[in-house]
């Protein structure tokens, strides 16, 4: 393991489920600018957020997303380079 993989994580959770575009979008990257180095931050969604994907490219993250059912995803996101939150979101999706 690299020094630049946390051994733990900490969990961020938004709901931004109940929001009318551009919402979701604008406080998705707004707790972005607030995430610590280590920090994974967990959206639900009620659709898979395309737009929102090259921005976070652009801005350093990786993400991932899961279809936990009709109108119900999950986005992970953290920050490139540091170790991906998987098992978390396997977990997620089984669960």
């Amino acid at each position: 393991m690299s020094d630049l993989v946390p051994d733990t994580t900490e969990l961020l959770f938004l709901d931004v489920s109940h929001l009318e575009p551009p919402e979701p979008l604008t406080i998705i990257l707004a707790t972005l600018e607030q995430m610590g180095v280590t920090q994974t931050l967990t959206v639900q969604h009620r659709r898979e957020p395309f737009p929102l994907y090259p921005l976070l490219d652009d801005l350093g993250y990786q993400h991932r997303c899961n279809k936990i059912g009709e109108d119900d995803y999950r986005i992970y996101i953290w920050r490139s380079g540091l170790q991906n939150p998987a098992s978390l979101c396997d977990d997620e999706r089984d669960g």
